[in-house]
């Protein structure tokens, strides 16, 4: 078995880096060793969140593991079958011996090109964060990112059973997948490289069970006023009570076009108020908005991995080219003969992804 050879210290995003490799290693069956995990990180090393990765994916593959420690310089991860789904329960808090607000939103987003590869079906649990101002909710997970996915043959159903915002945590999720990633019967190219009309928008806010409402219908007053200030078309709005152990609050926006599914959210955090948290995601999706990009930079991102390895052509162009994505066109190239670029467009950057 080969053994790929990657050097930690290449890339600060150490969350991109050492995430993708895992999710590549176990999908293709290649293992990988990295050398100076997390090396420009501000705390180095292996993270709460790189272990319960890397655990969590050598039950799908039997991956044999070294580095399986906390702040660990140096891992290995080397599978020794192809992936098998199968039920499974994930708690971020295991990592450390004690609740976690760690993000469960990059373990499903590593999980999910994995377990498109897999031969079984398997209901996969997970505990921990699934709303917090470091990364996509699941509920965004869910909403923009699902739709996307089935265009390179993965339905991914995202369930939150419970909220857990930051920084307490405690929620749960679900997911189940269903794909046929690398299947020949895939052959055609996909190309976004303009996102259509604008069908529709929405906005959620979402108040754990002890928050005045108000703070809700303060957030979507804002957000009337932000959109009336930009031009843009109103948004149908709900306020919305949802089961989670700890307060939390936030802002979730739907843009659908017809041919792209974007989402945009603000997780209160820090002492944000209601109209705080409102300007910060209406921001974002404005941003995007008068943007002549298909995709968002965070979609973009997500899509990279799954696009990679549905040995489809697949073009889109993106409001901004970010470090995150110059992570994965690195590690995709290293496990995959594919060609990958990023390269400056009009409307901010264009990757391209190309099969042998």
């Amino acid at each position: 078995m080969t053994l790929i050879s990657l050097d930690g210290s290449q890339f600060s995003d150490s969350d991109s880096y050492i995430l993708g490799a895992l999710t590549l290693a176990a999908a293709t069956g290649q293992a990988f060793e990295m050398d100076e995990v997390g090396k420009l990180a501000a705390v180095p090393g292996v993270s709460p969140l790189h272990l319960t990765a890397m655990r969590a994916l050598a039950a799908l593959c039997g991956a044999e593991m070294k580095g399986e420690t906390l702040r660990a310089k140096k891992v290995r991860f080397a599978p020794s079958h192809e992936p098998r789904a199968r039920d499974l329960l994930i708690d971020t808090g295991e990592a450390t011996g004690r609740p976690s607000p760690i993000s469960v939103t990059p373990l499903i987003q590593a999980l999910i090109p994995v377990l498109a590869h897999a031969s079984d079906e398997g209901l996969i649990r997970l505990r921990g964060a699934n709303a917090t101002p470091q990364h996509p909710s699941v509920f965004w997970l869910r909403e923009t990112l699902a739709p996307m996915l089935a265009w390179v043959g993965i339905e991914a159903g995202i369930e939150i059973e419970k909220w857990g915002w930051y920084p307490d945590g405690g929620g749960e999720s679900t997911l189940l997948v269903e794909g046929n990633l690398g299947n020949a019967a895939l052959p055609i190219p996909l190309v976004w490289e303009e996102r259509g009309d604008l069908v529709g928008m929405w906005g959620l806010a979402a108040l754990s069970p002890r928050l005045d409402e108000r703070v809700g219908q303060q957030m979507l007053g804002t957000l009337a006023r932000e959109l009336g200030k930009e031009a843009m078309e109103p948004v149908i709005t709900e306020v919305m009570r949802v089961r989670s152990p700890g307060p939390g609050s936030g802002l979730f926006l739907s843009m659908q076009f017809e041919q792209v599914t974007a989402g945009f959210e603000a997780v209160s955090h820090q002492g944000m108020s209601a109209e705080q948290v409102a300007r910060e995601a209406t921001d974002a999706m404005s941003h995007y908005f008068w943007s002549d990009a298909a995709f968002d930079p965070e979609l973009a991102t997500a899509l990279m991995i799954p696009a990679a390895l549905s040995g489809r052509s697949v073009t889109f162009t993106t409001s901004e080219l970010t470090l995150p994505m110059r992570v994965l066109e690195f590690l995709i190239t290293r496990f995959l003969p594919v060609k990958v670029s990023l390269t400056k467009h009009p409307a901010g950057g264009q990757v391209q992804i190309a099969p042998p």
